[in-house]
């Protein structure tokens, strides 16, 4: 990935899925074939290992993945309370939770990328609802830590009240913009 805080923003979402919800125990990593991915589900266990639960399933889906159902079958069948999406493409998010939810998944869900309306196609959105995302809380050092506190300072220190591009990794914050630049009519940070 090219965020310098990327493996880092993997670590503290699971590591806050994790806190906020203290039956979270046993987490599954599904991640896409690829170093990004790797290196994210590596962070992503570091987190979960941080707030007291583990990893109970660790695997990497090809790019040309059509069937979720194997990988999904296995996944549930260590039972875990969480079910980390890293390097999730849009298009995947829907049909992993409506196979997840077709094979009687009930747990929460962290995720690099969401996308509502993709996602509500395949699942009710109160299937999701808790879900989280990257990007959150990375402002708060409780939360993330000295070093991306310390980035989200530099940041604004530099660009004092613009917005950042990275922010559409959380849809919630996407959903948030993209009905600031229609408000606005217009894509000026500043204006948005």
């Amino acid at each position: 990935s090219t965020h310098p805080w990327w493996p880092e923003i993997c670590a503290l979402t699971v590591y806050k899925a994790t806190l906020d919800n203290p039956t979270i125990k046993r987490v599954a990593l599904i991640a896409s074939d690829s170093s990004s991915g790797r290196q994210g589900n590596a962070w992503a266990k570091m987190g979960a290992q941080a707030a007291g639960a583990q990893a109970v399933y660790e695997d990497y889906y090809p790019l040309d993945i059509v069937d979720w159902h194997p990988m999904l079958s296995k996944a549930l069948a260590a039972k875990p309370d969480l079910i980390w999406l890293c390097e999730m493409g849009v298009v995947f998010t829907g049909p992993v939770m409506e196979v997840a939810k077709e094979l009687g998944y009930k747990g929460k869900w962290a995720c690099w990328n969401w996308n509502v309306e993709k996602t509500a196609e395949r699942v009710p959105l109160d299937y999701v609802q808790g879900a989280y995302a990257c990007m959150t809380d990375y402002n708060d050092a409780a939360i993330a830590g000295d070093r991306l506190a310390w980035l989200w300072s530099e940041y604004q220190k530099r660009w004092p009240g613009e917005w950042q591009a990275d922010a559409a990794a959380s849809f919630l914050v996407f959903n948030a913009w993209e009905a600031g630049v229609k408000a606005a009519n217009s894509v000026e940070p500043k204006k948005v």
